[in-house]
């Protein structure tokens, strides 16, 4: 599996498969893999998270707790828009099986053996950026 900013390919050890929008990732650039203990492939996108079983090809989307503070805001209409999909960075499983998922300031893990249940948030506190120097 290779994952590119124009989506997902798979060798097969005599040609690529392309991978897009059309067969079910998100967004068509790809910015982390995992292929965990279980055979599932994982996929990280900038819209969102996706995951392919073992011996499958249709991608699954995996979703995730809002990641907007407070979750969705309201547009001045009044009618709430549902959050923009998280870009997913990276995906790591750890030995004890957890499969964590990270965002720009947040990680989610899925703790269960099957990683079917809605995964933690947990929040990261970051200091702020140091102000912009310039010389002119």
């Amino acid at each position: 599996w290779i994952g590119t900013s124009t989506g997902l390919s798979r060798f097969d050890g005599r040609e690529f498969r392309h991978y897009g929008p059309a067969d079910g990732l998100p967004h068509p650039s790809v910015l982390a893999l995992l292929e965990d203990r279980d055979g599932v492939l994982w996929i990280g996108s900038r819209g969102g998270l996706v995951r392919i079983e073992p011996n499958g090809t249709v991608m699954s989307p995996v979703p995730l707790p809002s990641t907007a503070p407070g979750g969705a805001v309201p547009p001045a209409g009044g009618t709430s828009a549902p959050p923009p999909a998280p870009v997913i960075r990276r995906l790591l499983q750890t030995r004890d099986g957890r499969v964590w998922v990270a965002v720009r300031q947040e990680l989610f893990v899925f703790a269960d053996e099957r990683h079917r249940e809605r995964p933690e948030r947990i929040a990261i506190e970051l200091p702020p950026a140091p102000p912009s120097s310039r010389l002119l």
